[in-house]
């Protein structure tokens, strides 16, 4: 089994405007059947805030992201305008690292949301032609994860439960990377628009757009009519799951 080497820096990095624009496409068809302004719609609807890093929401202003609806309201392009602040937004640094430490792929938030959770994130960053969940890559998707939980166990002996959030967990190749007991235990979560779990089915390593699920994706979104069918349009949903943290210890050998 390959080794790694331990946690790295995570970095951001600044996505196609094909991606900004897929959002906008579904957000505009959206605001057209419930009637309403497009501008009313960014913060629900897309990740572009979280494209821009913007801490933003319904009860946190923020006068970037103010700035930025004032513009689409006042006939701005929405998609060339977001990748625009974004470009400007990455050469001024706001987009440089946080701190959270990454294993190849994977990163995690601890505690969830003030519990004693810890929440695993993926992001492809396999540097290598193979598929990035493919049978070749497994052993070293294995060994960032084995490595990741052996420095959980370390750092924060408190952590009770792992949880997941993403539409990759409908995937069997994602799917065999964790423990049986986490994988049964997803929970169906729908269509949450404004978040990465549903949008990143849509995205290429490189930061572009997967255009083996994008050009069906607006292709079906053409002829929808109801708020509900946009939503089906989505390939995958969110799948949600969680299980005790000794399961994962055990999965990849790690002592307790």
């Amino acid at each position: 089994m390959p080794r790694h080497s331990g946690p790295h820096a995570y970095t951001a990095l600044l996505y196609a405007l094909e991606f900004f624009e897929l959002q906008v496409a579904f957000a505009r068809k959206v605001a057209e059947i419930q009637g309403v302004p497009l501008a009313d719609l960014p913060m629900e609807w897309t990740i572009l805030r979280q494209l821009l890093h913007l801490r933003v929401s319904a009860t946190t202003p923020n006068p970037a992201w103010a700035a930025y609806i004032e513009g689409v309201a006042g006939g701005d392009e929405p998609a060339q305008a977001a990748h625009d602040l974004a470009i400007r937004r990455a050469a001024d640094g706001l987009f440089d690292p946080d701190g959270t430490a990454s294993w190849g792929c994977f990163h995690y938030v601890y505690p969830w949301r003030g519990e004693p959770t810890v929440g695993v994130t993926f992001e492809n960053r396999d540097p290598t032609s193979h598929g990035t969940l493919s049978r070749e890559r497994m052993p070293v998707r294995m060994s960032e994860l084995r490595a990741m939980f052996a420095h959980i166990r370390h750092a924060h002996p408190g952590a009770k439960a792992v949880r997941g959030s993403s539409w990759m967990h409908n995937i069997e190749a994602y799917q065999r990377l964790f423990p049986s007991e986490y994988v049964v235990s997803a929970e169906h979560c729908g269509y949450e628009t404004g978040f990465w779990a549903l949008w990143g089915q849509f995205v290429a390593r490189d930061g572009g757009l997967r255009e083996s699920t994008a050009r069906p994706f607006l292709e079906r979104l053409r002829t929808q009519t109801t708020t509900e069918g946009c939503l089906r349009c989505f390939p995958y949903e969110v799948l949600k799951p969680r299980c005790d943290i000794s399961v994962f210890y055990v999965f990849y050998g790690i002592d307790q």
